[in-house]
């Protein structure tokens, strides 16, 4: 090829290279590639919070806001200072200075500046993708409070409605104060000093994994709230609260049974409701006046009472009437969800019956979520209400019992579908129930369990293998040697099939003890109901159940025979420590000896002798399993 040509070649090539290099650089593309951020350098921008002249800010000189105007916001500069710092802010003739700062690298940073006659608040956030993290992981939402009014008079925030509670109490001017919760639609309402009406409303949702910048600012005279983001490019006003109405439903508790009516300000909302019933949801005007909404409840023998109710509008609330006929109390829960479609089953539970005044939920073996077996409901005395738990959806065993002598209550399987569910404990003919209510945005779904049943407790005695046993549509599976798991067996089942076979069901009493022992090779089901009730106060009571299947009788303490696979009737003593020595009947050898066994009140416990197994560190003796009946 000529060399002239060879030129032009590489000159046409040149040409094409500059051509697609200033294409790639074209500003309307994306303006960053041409002025990118530095590495490990601060994004810092400037937040005016009070409404007249502009400001301007440097950082060691360097300028990085001129002239932002009131109620606005600069845009990020990026910045390099690896030192500590010192930051100017000039407005008009007058400059204040924040000194010996620190800037993390790769963080955004505000500067909010306001001003109040002679005094100057300038308030640095920073926020950085850690933090944001963090907030992702726990599934939360923070909010950051100015007050930048230029008054001498604290603010408070209440939020839900006028008379809601003090989400941000005596603010004063330029000190932040910070709020963080789970996704929610704040309704926010301001109060100077002592007043009490509202001055100004909002309307501010939080999501999570988000961090929100809030001021309460004066713009032509009247106080407003703003808003801004880290990433959010402007500061926005938000829109005030335009709704004054909440939907409200009505569940009637009351012990003793009876119907009631109930009526909120001048509405009947409620008429002739039965006991355990859910009234219809109604739309009623909410927060009328700053020291709340009252309701009135009408049994159907006695006074009318009348009960404080928390309301926030454009919520949906619940009242549960609880308590007796003349001494009626009344407890509000949200029922609207957080913003966001739900992935997980979302539980909690409140308690409201006065039978089980110290109640406790547990998850049953055998559901979907193994976790949630170690993550039981707390405690709840009568008007406590949990917070939610969230659960892989499934089937689940419900067990209901006392706290604090673990005496069975109630039990059942439910189905817990995706979404929002609360288990209500309450009393029905003088016995604590769960009923579940399942709600979304719009609507309540209340019912008793889906599969009531009987609190069942498995062991596994094999010497050799693990247990599984098949309860309905409940599988559990693996149980070791010398384990127990506590699940529930639906009322119309009448037989589980364990590893063995076929174990009976006896439902007669509500709770049974349904194992396996022996070997793979030789196993034997036992099954049996756990005696009703509880012994008095102080006392404890104890039964003997011989599980080895060669040994046809045990004498225990040389008082109580245990012939294989029956337990022996129950033996009351004075709560403390027991031993207990182990005879095969008709022989004075004791071949095993339970030692240090604490008995305490109010308790039953099942004492299970099972068959030897050889380990390195107890030799070839017999097992002893307690069990809580």
């Amino acid at each position: 090829m000529p060399f002239a040509t060879l030129i032009r070649s590489a000159i046409a090539s040149s040409c094409m290279l500059v051509a697609m290099l200033l294409s790639a650089c074209d500003p309307t593309e994306d303006p960053r590639l041409l002025n990118p951020p530095l590495p490990d350098s601060t994004l810092f921008r400037v937040v005016n919070l009070t409404e007249g002249e502009a400001v301007y800010v440097s950082v060691n000189g360097l300028a990085v806001a001129a002239n932002v105007p009131g109620l606005e916001a600069s845009a990020y500069r990026a910045i390099l200072f690896k030192e500590r710092v010192n930051i100017l802010v000039t407005r008009g003739s007058r400059t204040d200075t924040l000194t010996d700062q620190v800037l993390s690298p790769g963080v955004r940073v505000s500067l909010f500046v306001a001003q109040r006659g002679n005094d100057v608040s300038m308030v640095l956030r920073q926020a950085g993708s850690l933090e944001q993290q963090d907030l992702i992981r726990d599934g939360i939402a923070r909010a950051v409070f100015i007050n930048a009014i230029p008054d001498s008079l604290p603010v408070t925030v209440r939020s839900g409605c006028q008379s809601g509670q003090p989400l941000f109490r005596d603010a004063v001017f330029g000190i932040p104060i910070s709020y963080e919760s789970k996704p929610v639609d704040l309704s926010l309402y301001l109060f100077s000093g002592t007043e009490t009406s509202p001055r100004s409303s909002a309307n501010l949702p939080l999501q999570a994994g988000t961090i929100t910048w809030t001021a309460a600012a004066r713009r032509a005279g009247v106080d407003r709230f703003f808003a801004i983001g880290p990433t959010d490019v402007t500061l926005r006003e938000l829109p005030q609260e335009s709704r004054s109405q909440a939907s409200i439903e009505v569940f009637n508790a009351l012990s003793g049974g009876g119907n009631i009516s109930a009526t909120l300000v001048d509405r009947q909302i409620a008429n002739n409701l039965g006991t355990l019933e859910l009234s219809s949801a109604m739309m009623v005007d909410a927060c009328r006046n700053a020291t709340g909404d009252s309701l009135v409840i009408t049994p159907s023998t006695g006074s009318d009472v009348l009960i404080p109710l928390q309301m926030d509008v454009g919520s949906r609330t619940l009242a549960l009437v609880y308590g007796t006929q003349s001494g009626a109390r009344a407890l509000s829960l949200r029922l609207d969800p957080p913003p966001g479609v739900p992935t997980q089953a979302l539980v909690r539970v409140v308690n409201i019956s006065a039978v089980a005044s110290g109640g406790q939920l547990q998850i049953g073996a055998g559901a979907p979520d193994s976790l949630a077996l170690a993550t039981s409901f707390p405690f709840l005395a009568t008007g406590g209400v949990s917070g939610y738990l969230a659960l892989t959806p499934g089937l689940y065993p419900l067990l209901l019992q006392e706290s604090g002598t673990g005496r069975h209550l109630h039990a059942g399987i439910e189905q817990l579908a995706a979404g929002y569910h609360t288990v209500i404990i309450a009393d029905r003919d003088g016995m604590p129930e769960m009923l579940v209510l399942s709600h979304d945005a719009n609507s309540s779904r209340l019912g008793g369990l889906d599969m009531p049943g009987s609190r069942v407790r498995l062991f596994n005695l094999l010497s050799d293998t693990t247990a599984n046993f098949a309860i309905g549509p409940i599988q559990v599976n693996g149980l070791a040697y010398s384990y127990t798991a506590l699940t529930v067996v639906p009322s119309n089942i009448t037989s589980v099939t364990t590893s063995i076979g076929d174990a009976n069901v006896d439902h007669s009493t509500g709770s049974l003890v349904i194992g396996v022992t022996g070997s793979s090779a030789a196993g034997h089901n036992i099954s049996f109901a756990s005696p009703a009730g509880s012994p008095p106060t102080g006392r404890a009571s104890i039964r003997i159940l011989n599980a080895v299947p060669d040994i046809a009788e045990f004498a225990v303490d040389e008082a109580v025979n245990a012939r294989f696979g029956e337990p022996t009737p129950s033996v009351e003593h004075n709560e403390g420590r027991f031993s207990f020595t182990i005879r095969v009947a008709g022989d004075t050898a004791v071949v095993a000896r339970v030692s240090g066994v604490e008995l305490r009140g109010g308790r039953r416990y099942l004492l299970v002798i099972g068959p030897k197994r050889k380990s390195e560190s107890l030799g070839d003796k017999y097992r002893a399993l307690l069990i809580q009946e």
